[in-house]
């Protein structure tokens, strides 16, 4: 999933239209340790 979402050389269909992990945080991301912790808590 993060080979996705990181940057590629060249534009791919998920840097064309939104993506529904940049969409929603999901729990994977370290930034929203609210979902993660809380979700599995």
């Amino acid at each position: 999933m993060l080979l996705f979402i990181l940057p590629s050389p060249h534009p791919t269909p998920h840097t064309l239209h939104p993506t529904p992990y940049t969409l929603h945080p999901t729990p994977h991301f370290p930034d929203h340790p609210q979902d993660s912790d809380g979700e599995l808590n």
